[in-house]
């Protein structure tokens, strides 16, 4: 054992079980490489330690740490905690003079890997037992959750598991930003995730019942969430605040959508009409009625013209989005269509269902072109991977009479089958990927997790081909590219075809959202862009910011590339007004004075000698907030009095008047 200790008061963590059954006979494999086949999973519980038996055999608690009380001894028998130093180390029991919080609880000190293992009894049958995944604690102090390594047992290789829900999962949803993961739940409530890290933000409550649907407007701001308390209800999606509740449905509502222009929401559900209504108003557009039956799904295609629909009356219905008219009916399902979704080109549409089939279909003229089979129960959610290379698919697969739930991964234009992605242990209901570009894929489940999935496409090998908006073809599209995109403003002609992103023959603010919608990296880091307050002032990106919301049409990208250039402007807006140190300094013959203002204001330096007698005055009239720090910006001064002639070397002091502010530092010439 590695003799590293970590601090036990910053980094006590209480390990739990859950264990699942798996039958009269135990789990049998094939090769089997540890007396303990990795059947149950470990979770970071902040109210003790409790093992739950799920169906078949019911749920029983066998050690709670709130009262310190051990039950259901009859289930179990020999329960320890196991230790490795790593991967190539045997696993060594646990002493009992290192478990600090009971029978069955421990406290992580020694980093490691750790797992659980023991006998479980099982409608009489006693069997062995071990935990599918371990915790590995660094000896920096990080706990992560990885797969147990057994031969012979499938390794999926996920992020993270989420667990906040009381019940459920029914719903997932990432921002188009990136930034936030959203999860609805049959227990009523909605919580926010951060979807980098898994840092659980907070919890959105209201509804009255289950959670069935989530979606987030293109630029981020807004969540819209459907219930079956029969309303759609809209909240900030930074904030968690209620912004207001949509009462139109006369049933449970399944589905919500918003158009990739931000301009229209889209909800149906068990009273078979598709409502229309304004997003930033929220007031009823028009109601589509077609449907026998309940609406389960609804999607609008990526150029924001077509709507389609999957009902529980076995069609798929494809309207126009703009005059609600019906144009398609799509047959085929033998059973309810539980899932629509759109290819990212929007040539293709999918579809799944209770008939465990998913059909893809030509979504301009209806024509069916594939069914994929594989699953052998309801198919609940299909999604396209960004790049549109691969569909995945979520449904419930049963296996010896208990949930083998599964995603599975289809290569979208051959629909040969990919992959089998396991680790949930009740019904997939729902999938999401992250459109930043991470490669994330999260799931949702009856088991009342969410999980993140490291996702990649499995497509044939091609030479890397150059980012859409990367002009300065470095592999990545970021603020360079978007300051090439402004320095060639209004620009025409031949030899500019770079920074006509959208080739409509100039170089305008068009050019520029859209470069700004393809970033590859998070701007608010500003360690990310060392470069961008050299480059840059807020005053110009203001500008810019103030155009683009003049555009008309906005669809995703460009939406995208908006909320970019808001936090571009919200880096480059100080939190406070200050003078900062003159450079270089000592100086001669010139010097440069940089400042930052919180607010705009008039700003005015003056500089005096040592004795107080005023040396320069610099006006640098109104100026918009901002950093004033690089040479290009800052405030400069040659070295000279009011009369133009060289001063002394000696001490002087500069002082900057802002508004309100005023400050002084001091600077020295060397000659």
């Amino acid at each position: 054992m590695k003799s590293a200790i970590v601090n036990r008061k910053n980094l006590a963590v209480i390990l739990v079980v859950v264990l699942i059954g798996a039958g009269t006979q135990g789990i049998n494999y094939s090769q089997a490489a540890d007396e303990y086949p990795p059947t149950s999973r470990i979770f970071l519980l902040k109210n003790g330690v409790s093992i739950l038996f799920v169906p078949p055999i019911g749920r029983g608690t066998v050690y709670a740490a709130q009262d310190r009380s051990t039950v259901s001894l009859d289930l179990v028998r020999n329960s320890k905690w196991q230790r490795r130093d790593d991967s190539t180390s045997p696993w060594v029991d646990v002493p009992d003079s290192e478990r600090a919080t009971g029978l069955y609880g421990y406290v992580i000190t020694l980093p490691g890997e750790y797992r659980w293992v023991g006998e479980l009894n099982i409608n009489g049958v006693w069997g062995k037992y071990g935990s599918r995944n371990m915790l590995q604690l660094t000896p920096e102090g990080k706990v992560t959750d990885i797969p147990a390594e057994v031969e012979g047992v499938p390794n999926d290789r996920y992020k993270m598991t989420l667990w906040r829900h009381t019940r459920g999962v029914l719903a997932v949803a990432f921002s188009p930003d990136g930034r936030t993961l959203a999860s609805g739940s049959y227990d009523h409530g909605i919580r926010l995730w951060n979807a980098k890290t898994g840092e659980y933000k907070m919890k959105l409550s209201g509804h009255t019942e289950g959670v069935t649907c989530l979606a987030f407007s293109p630029d981020s701001r807004t969540l819209a969430s459907g219930s079956w308390d029969r309303t759609v209800r809209l909240w900030d999606a930074k904030t968690g605040e209620h912004k207001r509740t949509l009462k139109e449905h006369t049933d449970g509502v399944r589905a919500v959508a918003f158009s990739p222009d931000d301009g229209t929401l889209a909800s149906g559900g068990y009273d078979r009409v598709i409502q229309l209504w304004d997003a930033d108003a929220g007031e009823p557009l028009q109601t589509l009625e077609g449907h026998t039956n309940y609406i389960r799904s609804i999607a609008f295609s990526p150029d924001g013209s077509t709507l389609a629909s999957g009902s529980y009356d076995l069609t798929i219905r494809l309207w126009d989005a703009k005059t609600g008219d019906h144009k398609l009916t799509l047959e085929g399902h033998t059973n309810g269509v539980l899932t629509v979704a759109f290819s990212p080109d929007g040539r293709t549409l999918a579809s799944g269902g209770y008939d465990r089939t998913i059909r893809l279909w030509d979504a301009k003229t209806g024509d069916p072109l594939q069914t994929l089979k594989g699953h052998t129960h309801d198919v609940n959610a299909v999604a396209f991977s960004p790049d549109g290379s691969t569909l995945v698919s979520g449904g419930n697969d049963f296996t010896i009479q208990i949930y083998d739930d599964t995603i599975r991964l289809w290569d979208a234009k051959t629909g040969d089958p990919l992959q089998t992605l396991k680790g949930h242990t009740s019904g997939v209901t729902s999938l999401a990927f992250s459109m930043d570009g991470s490669n994330t894929l999260a799931s949702g489940s009856w088991d009342r997790t969410v999980q993140l999935w490291e996702f990649a496409p499995a497509t044939s090998v091609v030479e890397p081909s150059q980012p859409e908006g990367d002009l300065n073809a470095d592999g990545v599209v970021n603020i360079q590219d978007l300051i090439i995109v402004a320095s060639q403003f209004g620009q025409t002609g031949t030899g500019q075809d770079a920074a006509d992103v959208n080739k409509d023959g100039v170089v305008n603010i068009q050019d520029l959202v859209l470069v700004a919608g393809a970033f590859s990296v998070t701007i608010s880091a500003p360690a990310a862009h060392p470069h961008v307050v050299e480059t840059l002032t807020a005053g110009e990106v203001q500008r810019w910011l103030h155009s683009a919301k003049q555009l008309g049409h906005k669809d995703a990208t460009m939406a995208r590339g908006i909320v970019v250039l808001e936090d571009l402007l919200a880096l480059l807006t100080p939190t406070e007004t200050a003078l900062l140190h003159n450079y270089p300094n000592p100086f001669n013959p010139e010097t440069w004075i940089p400042y930052q203002l919180k607010t705009p204001a008039a700003v005015h330096i003056d500089i005096y000698n040592p004795h107080g007698i005023l040396v320069r005055e610099l006006s640098l009239g109104y100026q918009v907030a901002g950093r004033y720090t690089s040479r290009a910006h800052a405030a400069y001064w040659d070295g000279r009095n009011t009369v133009g002639e060289p001063v002394a070397s000696g001490l002087y002091f500069y002082t900057l008047t802002a508004g309100d502010f005023s400050a002084t530092r001091r600077m020295v010439i060397l000659k």
